[in-house]
């Protein structure tokens, strides 16, 4: 029984941090795609660039992090109930939370890349075809990061200004 209340405390304070840091997050999100969209309608097309490095790449350490975190708090969860958690609603819940956030994140991120990639469209550098290519990859874990150091190689400063 003191398990059980301890887990739930525990539960309990996550959620609560977990709503603290959506809505921190939330505010950091729109003021980066504020920025961004500030930065295409002033044809700031080197700050974009930037914009999409910095990003994509500071915050690589945070999703390894994000992920290891994760990962411990669900051997915790399953260990502690000894594999019984696979049945427990909350559970389920808290996956798809800490999924959701970590892709609403991600997403978040995408904002430069995508602008920059019409950005190229605008200016003749890349197909239409090429350009929703590059776009649905800003949207994917990993690839997001794959296509940022695809379009840092082949469209390098100044090839786009």
């Amino acid at each position: 029984m003191k398990r059980v209340r301890m887990l739930l405390i525990a539960v309990y304070i996550y959620f609560s941090l977990l709503i603290a840091e959506l809505a921190s997050i939330t505010v950091l999100i729109i003021s980066n795609i504020a920025r961004a969209c500030k930065q295409y309608a002033a044809e700031d097309y080197t700050g974009l660039r930037r914009g999409m490095r910095r990003l994509k790449l500071s915050l690589i350490p945070f999703f390894v992090l994000n992920f290891l975190l994760c990962m411990a708090v669900a051997l915790v969860i399953f260990a502690a109930s000894r594999g019984f958690a696979i049945f427990i609603p909350w559970v389920w819940i808290w996956v798809v939370c800490a999924i959701g956030i970590t892709y609403l994140i991600a997403a978040g991120t995408s904002a430069y890349g995508i602008l920059f990639v019409r950005a190229l469209r605008k200016k003749g550098l890349v197909s239409k075809k090429q350009m929703v290519l590059y776009m649905v990859f800003q949207f994917c874990f990993v690839a997001d990061i794959i296509d940022m150091i695809v379009l840092l190689k082949k469209y390098k400063e100044g090839t786009h200004a």
